[in-house]
Order: structure tokens, then C-alpha cells, then sequence
């Protein structure tokens, strides 16, 4: 592989040794994953995880570390960053602990406990509280539940919202 630069060619051979190459009792390891893509409305997004790990067949999770989304909206760029978190393909949801921070370049922000995510119901639950600011205000609540067909949030449980005056903007 050192003298390959030194001998150009259109291929280069090699043999591995089965018994000497690195093995991993694991069945998926992947590191820097990243998934692009376009929603409905053909806003590029990605995706990333620092590295995530799917120990047998048999166990239908897949244990994320360093996990960032990244959406371009139309008054900037918007990001979704977690600690970690677990997807789960039979159920086809996603399990998130820990802090979960959504920042936009509108001015909008929010930080959340535990997330579940169900893909298919299109549902998202963040507990164990919820803060947050919007251009015209703070709030804050025990959870949140989002419909994302509909594009909704509600705040649930001792929901609380602070308005500054003269701040509010319609869309």
C-alpha cells in the first residue's frame, strides 16, 4: 500500500488474513453516519450520528451517540442536537434521553428531556420538562406533544408562557 503511489497502476491487490483482521461481536457499527434528504416541501435536511451500534440481529435497536438534524427552513437554518438516543426499527420509533435543544435562526429555541418519536404516527412527546423562546416571548411546561402532519405543538402540564409587548409578528 506504501509503494502503490510510487507504481501507478489501475489496480492494487492484496490478501487479509481472516484470522488476523480486527472483528466486532457486533452486528452494525457504523461512525460519522449521516442520512441526507428533502422533506415535503424540498427542504434539504440531514441527519448525523457520531456513531451507532446494532449488537445482534436479534435486537431490532440501533444505539445512536452524537446525534444532530439539520433542516434549511426559509429564514435560515434550523438544528435538532441529543446526546444520543435509540431507533428501534420494528416499532419504527426513536427513544431519546437527556437533553434534547432545537435552535433556529428565526430567534426560536427549545430544550426538552426524554423525546419518543413515533415515525409512522408522526408523533413526537418530549417529557420531563420543556423550555423555550420565541421572538415574542418565553415558555415553559411538564411536556410537550407534537403532531408533525398537522405542524402542531401543545404544552402540557403547569404550561407556562411569558409574552414580551410589542414583540408578537404574525407569519
Amino acid at each position: 500500500m506504501l509503494l502503490g503511489p510510487l507504481f501507478p497502476r489501475g489496480e492494487i491487490s492484496f490478501l487479509l488474513d481472516r484470522n488476523k483482521v480486527a472483528t466486532t461481536g457486533d452486528r452494525l457499527v457504523v461512525e460519522q453516519a449521516m442520512y441526507r434528504g428533502e422533506d415535503n416541501e424540498g427542504r434539504p435536511f440531514t441527519v448525523t450520528a457520531a456513531s451507532a451500534v446494532q449488537v445482534s440481529a436479534a435486537d431490532p435497536i440501533v444505539r445512536m451517540k452524537g446525534l444532530v438534524a439539520r433542516i434549511l427552513m426559509s429564514d435560515g437554518p434550523a438544528e435538532l442536537a441529543a446526546q444520543g438516543g435509540s431507533y428501534d426499527y420494528n416499532r419504527e420509533a426513536v427513544d431519546v434521553d437527556g437533553p434534547v435543544t432545537f435552535t433556529a435562526a428565526d430567534g426560536y429555541r427549545m430544550t426538552t428531556g426524554h423525546v419518543a418519536i413515533d415515525l409512522k404516527g408522526q408523533r413526537v412527546v418530549g417529557q420531563g420538562g420543556v423550555n423555550g423562546a420565541i421572538p415574542a416571548g418565553t415558555f415553559s411546561a411538564e411536556r410537550l406533544v407534537a403532531d408533525l402532519n398537522a405542524r402542531t405543538i401543545a404544552l402540557e402540564g403547569n404550561a407556562r408562557l411569558v409574552m414580551t409587548p410589542g414583540k408578537m409578528r404574525m407569519p
